[in-house]
């Protein structure tokens, strides 16, 4: 009976693992300061980068900027960034 419940709980758990695994391409982040700090970017957020990690933090935006990053990951397969932000009187003008 245990050896029926052990096979049982590895087969309810062994999905999950190659889940978590498969779709770790999507956390990769974009921004050199932001990967940095290990992601913990969201409330620090105050450049191009904002628009990715936090949008509200484009209103601290003081300077027209452009942000870009690259980054090569498994099997050929990599991860490009673009964004521009740009401040007017009446807001910020952004895209990535």
């Amino acid at each position: 009976m245990r050896a029926c419940a052990l096979v049982v709980l590895l087969l309810l758990t062994a999905p999950r693992a190659r889940a978590a695994e498969g779709a770790s391409f999507l956390a990769v982040g974009a921004g050199a300061r932001a990967l940095a700090l290990g992601g913990a970017y969201t409330a620090l957020a105050d450049d191009a980068d904002a628009i990715y990690w936090n949008p509200a933090g484009l209103a601290r935006v003081e300077r027209r900027e452009i942000a870009a990053s690259h980054a090569e990951l498994a099997q050929g397969s990599h991860h490009d960034f673009l964004a521009y932000a740009q401040p007017f009187p009446s807001g910020v003008l952004a895209g990535a």
